[in-house]
């Protein structure tokens, strides 16, 4: 996650499962009446800085694993040094 401390992370990973939940109202129970309009700017941006944070950090794909497996993507900071 782009947070930089373990708050920011994890409001992020809990925006990013409010946005991924109300995918599935609409695709699984056709709740279009839920659909969260500002939800696909909000997770573009957050895919950015991820990807930003990550080619900023060189960091090689296992470690990349090792990362976020270990921290359950968000439940602490990845301030990527």
């Amino acid at each position: 996650m782009p947070g930089e401390t373990t708050q920011e992370s994890e409001e992020l990973s809990k925006r990013i499962r409010s946005y991924y939940d109300n995918r599935s109202e609409i695709v699984h129970n056709d709740k279009t009446d839920t659909l969260q309009h500002e939800a696909a700017p909000k997770l573009r941006e957050i895919c950015r800085l991820a990807i930003k944070k990550l080619a900023e950090s060189k960091m090689d794909k296992d470690t990349l694993m090792d990362n976020l497996n270990g921290r359950s993507f968000g439940s602490s900071s990845w301030a990527i040094q």
